[in-house]
C-alpha cells in the first residue's frame, strides 16, 4: 500500500512538471483608456486547438510569473494572443521573454500583440514595428508577396481577396521579411496615412532576433474569424514555422 502511494505521488509530480510545447500568453494592460480586444480568448483557444492538432501541447496563461528564464526553457514557442500595452510586470520578466527568443525560441505575435510593451525599445526590435494607427475595420485584398514561405503554403493564389479586418500601420524595422502586404490606396480612412508616406503595409512578416524565429501576423481583430479555415491554417502554419516544423502538414 505504501509503495502504491509513493508511485501515485511520483506520477502526480511528473504530470504537473511535464514540459509544454507552446505558451499562449494573453495578458494585456488594464489601465484606464487602454483598449482590450474581445478576440483575445477566441484567438488563444484557436491556437491551442491548432497546436494540439499537430501533436503539440499548449497552455493558455495571463500570468506574468510564467516569464522566467527557467520556466520558459520547457517551451518551444510563445504565442502573444492579441496582447496589448503592458504584458509583464517587471524588467526581469521582460528580459526573460527576450532571452527566450534570442536563445532559439519561437515567437508568434498575433494582431495587437505588436503594440504591446510600447515603452520598450527592445520589444520594438522583437516585433520589428512601432504601431502608429489603423484605418477602420473593412474589407480589403491581401497580396502574398512571398508565396514560397511555409506559412502561406495553403494559399493557392498570390491574392487573398475579400478579407475584413484592421490594417495595422506601423513604422517598420528595415530588417523584416514581408510575406503578406496590403495596399492602403483602396482603403477608406487611409488618405492621411498615405500623405505621410505609408502605402504598402506588411501584415505578415518575419523578424530576425538572435537565434529565434519571430513571426508577426497583424490580422485577427474579429472574433468570428478564428473559426474560418483560411485564417486558422495561416495561424497553424505560422506557429509550425516558429518552432522549425516547416514541413509538417
Amino acid at each position: 500500500m505504501k509503495l502504491v502511494f509513493i508511485v501515485l505521488c511520483f506520477l502526480s509530480v511528473v504530470s504537473i512538471t511535464r514540459a509544454t510545447d507552446v505558451l499562449i500568453y494573453t495578458k494585456f494592460g488594464k489601465n484606464k483608456g487602454q483598449f482590450i480586444h474581445s478576440c483575445v480568448m477566441p484567438c488563444a483557444q484557436a491556437v491551442k486547438e491548432l497546436a494540439e492538432e499537430k501533436g503539440l501541447t499548449a497552455v493558455i496563461s495571463d500570468d506574468p510569473a510564467q516569464m522566467t528564464a527557467d520556466n520558459l526553457k520547457q517551451f518551444k514557442a510563445i504565442v502573444l494572443a492579441s496582447t496589448n500595452n503592458e504584458i509583464v510586470d517587471t524588467d526581469d520578466q521582460r528580459n526573460a521573454l527576450f532571452g527566450f527568443v534570442e536563445n532559439g525560441g519561437g515567437l508568434l505575435s498575433i494582431h495587437s500583440a505588436l503594440a504591446s510593451e510600447r515603452k520598450s525599445d527592445r520589444f520594438r526590435e522583437l516585433v520589428g514595428a512601432t504601431f502608429v494607427t489603423h484605418p477602420p475595420n473593412q474589407v480589403f485584398d491581401i497580396a502574398v508577396v512571398d508565396p514560397a514561405h511555409p506559412s502561406v503554403r495553403s494559399f493557392s493564389t498570390n491574392v487573398w481577396s475579400g478579407w475584413k479586418d484592421e490594417v495595422y500601420v506601423c513604422k517598420m524595422a528595415t530588417n523584416i521579411h514581408a510575406i503578406m502586404t496590403v495596399d492602403l490606396a483602396p482603403l477608406k480612412g487611409s488618405e492621411a496615412l498615405m500623405k505621410k508616406g505609408f502605402r504598402l503595409v506588411p501584415v505578415a512578416y518575419t523578424v530576425p532576433f538572435g537565434k529565434g524565429r519571430v513571426y508577426v501576423v497583424a490580422l485577427g481583430h474579429n472574433d468570428e474569424d478564428y473559426k474560418k479555415s483560411a485564417w486558422r491554417r495561416l495561424l497553424q502554419d505560422s506557429l509550425l514555422w516558429t518552432i522549425g516544423k516547416d514541413g509538417d502538414r
